[in-house]
């Protein structure tokens, strides 16, 4: 029998504290310190001192990720992917006591002598919670996961499956290490003979209510980054309506697409948050307004062809033009009666909307040469020169429209290659509903033993996240929309094969100083990584609070081993009989039913 050989809580609080203890700030060389460390760390490992050619470094971008695998000594070619990531936010938020967020214990301390966070103080005081930079974002789950790593390479004789472990950096930046993971994880995988059956990774949910009811998640949002192009025309202060305000329709615009929860897709679908993420303004000379302005949103969003958000987008851009075109004329109106300027009347003026490639198509009217290879050697131009991919579509598209000649004001809209794509396991293809009857018999393994009560949510989506790359949905599709609409190519997607269950856990204030991460998540990880184990390999595993380690205020009490109940305790806590099946169907609210008790509210799963 399969079991941890160590204090997996111990020993992951251990090394969550340790890895808190390195400033490694992404976007600074602490980054690389980190990863570096760990690495160093791992290769020390008895197991990986003799299997060299297992623990691979993928450099990328000034930075680096890591990958390890631990093969079982069984004939077995099922494997789990560990998913985590180091990006680390900085110490901006943290006023005075920046100086400590390095130092888990002191900052620990420091929150609990000060007055401004009596409730943080309170929680403090009375639980194991650990506090320190970056220890909810992804230190936490980092220190299990190196800690399930040594664990589980000590005894790769008995595994009863492969285990993988990333660790990536780049999160945000793109995703930029699971990218450029993607080549190595199938080599070595393939190398090695092995299939990747699914993927698991935990992170923060800061909208939990019940810290002993978490959710499960079978599936993620895409993610789009959607860039508006707005071409204006500049006034003199003196003659201020002889143009037409980029400005002012960028506020227009702003106003029907930030945060708006009327933008959906087809019936049934949840509604798509769009957030406001940058813009780029090209200033006016001397006494002039400007002339053009570059706004970009994040999107997340499911079961949607991104032709159809192009469309509506269309309309909303539309729309803004026209709210701008209201406002503008009305304003003049006031100006010219408090001036006591007579006549003037609305202009007439030619607007459009295009997405990219119509942009493209009417420049290339125009155009003598060969637009695609000269737009291709702009993009290796401004690239070289050191411009965010923002700053380089807005150049761009000012360069087809020398050509295009769009009539002012008009807006662009276009794609960029931030894009994430959609991972979701389906009840309509057979192989996913296997995998949901081995997630369900995990839960009710991990359920029973446990008052902490894992929730599926089969209908539910967590957040964009690494994970979507190892089995994108739609990805064809999506990329023949990105080619058309996106000025700088997306990159190379892979297909691993394996669908990935998102865990959440509490955790709360990430890049402030009060972050913390409760020290139930060092048991948490640990036991369903073992809950999955057993259920995918069809082997009884020993969890690691066999020993008296479990979750919940009850769970330490002693329980009855030939029943694998508490003494005395019957129905859901106790010995229920592992699932045939899934159950017939969600709820009409699209929460699933397993691993919650009858009358009782689901926790919320995140917003977007």
């Amino acid at each position: 029998m399969f079991s941890f050989n160590t204090d997996m809580k111990g020993e992951s609080i251990t090394i969550a504290k340790w890895l808190v203890s390195i400033p490694s700030v992404t976007g600074t060389d602490g980054e690389s310190v980190i990863t570096q460390a760990i690495e160093d760390g791992i290769r020390d490992f008895p197991y990986f001192s003799k299997e060299k050619a297992l623990v691979r470094h993928v450099s990328h971008e000034g930075r680096g990720s890591l990958i390890a695998l631990v093969k079982s000594g069984r004939e077995t070619r099922q494997t789990i992917a560990v998913i985590t990531h180091l990006d680390t936010p900085g110490v901006e938020r943290y006023g005075s006591l920046k100086r400590f967020a390095c130092t888990p214990d002191q900052m620990r301390s420091r929150i609990i002598e000060h007055d401004d966070w009596p409730t943080v103080t309170a929680e403090l005081k009375e639980s194991g919670t650990i506090c320190g930079l970056g220890i909810s974002s992804c230190k936490g789950v980092a220190g299990c996961a190196i800690a399930a790593l040594k664990s589980c390479s000590d005894v790769a004789a008995t595994l009863p499956v492969n285990l993988v472990f990333l660790f990536l950096t780049g999160n945000m930046d793109h995703h930029a290490g699971i990218k450029a993971c993607q080549t190595e994880l199938a080599a070595l995988l393939g190398g090695n003979g092995l299939d990747l059956t699914l993927g698991l990774e935990v992170i923060p949910n800061p909208l939990l209510e019940d810290k002993h009811r978490l959710p499960l998640f079978v599936s993620n949002y895409a993610k789009a980054s959607v860039s508006f192009f707005i071409l204006g025309e500049s006034a003199h202060e003196a003659y201020p309506y002889t143009g037409f305000s980029p400005t002012l329709i960028a506020s227009a615009l702003v106003r029907r697409l930030e945060v708006n929860s009327g933008l959906r897709g087809t019936a049934g679908q949840g509604s798509i948050l769009p957030i406001f993420n940058n813009i780029l303004l090209r200033p006016g000379y001397g006494d002039m307004t400007a002339e053009s302005l570059h706004l970009n949103f994040q999107i997340n969003y499911e079961g949607i062809e991104m032709g159809d958000l192009i469309e509506r987008f269309k309309e909303l851009s539309a729309q803004a033009l026209e709210d701008t075109a209201n406002t503008w004329d009305a304003r003049e109106g006031e100006y010219r009666a408090q001036s006591e300027i007579e006549g003037g009347r609305p202009e007439i003026r030619d607007a459009e909307v295009l997405s990219y490639s119509d942009l493209f198509t009417r420049a290339e009217r125009h155009s003598k040469g060969n637009l695609d290879s000269a737009v291709k050697a702009l993009l290796g131009k401004y690239q070289n020169s050191g411009m965010s991919e923002i700053e380089t579509c807005a150049q761009v598209v000012e360069r087809l429209n020398e050509l295009a000649r769009l009539p002012k004001p008009s807006i662009v809209i276009s794609l960029n290659s931030d894009f994430v794509p959609q991972q979701e396991v389906r009840n309509t293809d057979f192989s996913d509903r296997e995998l949901l009857i081995t997630l369900s018999a995990a839960m009710h393994e991990f359920n029973k033993r446990h008052n902490l009560r894992l929730e599926l949510k089969s209908r539910r989506f967590a957040p964009p996240s690494d994970g979507n790359y190892l089995r994108p949905i739609g990805i064809d599709e999506a990329l023949r929309q990105l080619t058309r609409e996106c000025p700088m190519a997306p990159g190379t997607f892979y297909n691993l094969g394996a669908p990935v269950v998102t865990l959440c856990h509490m955790g709360v204030d990430q890049s402030l100083v009060t972050e913390r991460a409760s020290d139930q998540l060092f048991t948490l990880v640990p036991d369903f990584l073992a809950a999955l184990i057993s259920a995918v390999s069809g082997e009884a595993v020993e969890f690691p609070d066999d020993e008296g380690q479990g979750l919940g205020k009850d769970s330490a009490k002693a329980k009855d081993p030939a029943k694998g109940k508490e003494p005395g305790k019957q129905g859901k806590e106790g010995n229920e009989p592992a699932p045939e099946a899934l159950p017939e169907g969600d709820k009409a609210d699209g929460e699933g039913t397993l691993g919650q008790e009858p009358g009782t509210e689901p926790a919320p799963g995140p917003r977007n």
